[in-house]
């Protein structure tokens, strides 16, 4: 079974759009246990403000992942440099077609 954590920014305020979410989880209540986060809206005036309540939010997205997310960094770091490695070996081949 698949858990999924969805992290919306806002409250869904309108009643049909609620009860729709609903019945659609209850759908898929039986192949995915399924978590739906609404994160609190940063209000803004201008660019300036724009820019600021990003930050915020993104800091709150990010709170809410350390609860869900437990990925060892130097695992990480050897699957990412392991990737890497794999990627030049095969852009290294030369492939030639012949006509």
């Amino acid at each position: 079974m698949l858990d999924v954590v969805i992290i919306a920014i806002g409250k869904i305020k309108e009643n049909f759009y609620r009860e729709a979410i609903n019945e659609y989880l209850k759908r898929l209540f039986l192949y995915a246990k399924i978590k739906l986060i609404e994160i609190k809206a940063e209000p803004f005036r201008n660019h300036q403000d724009k820019l600021k309540s990003k930050k915020i939010e993104s800091e709150r997205i990010l709170q809410a992942l350390n609860n869900y997310i437990n990925i060892n960094i130097n695992y990480l770091a050897l699957l990412i440099f392991s990737l890497a490695k794999l990627r030049r070996k095969f852009y290294d081949r030369q492939y030639f077609i012949k006509q």
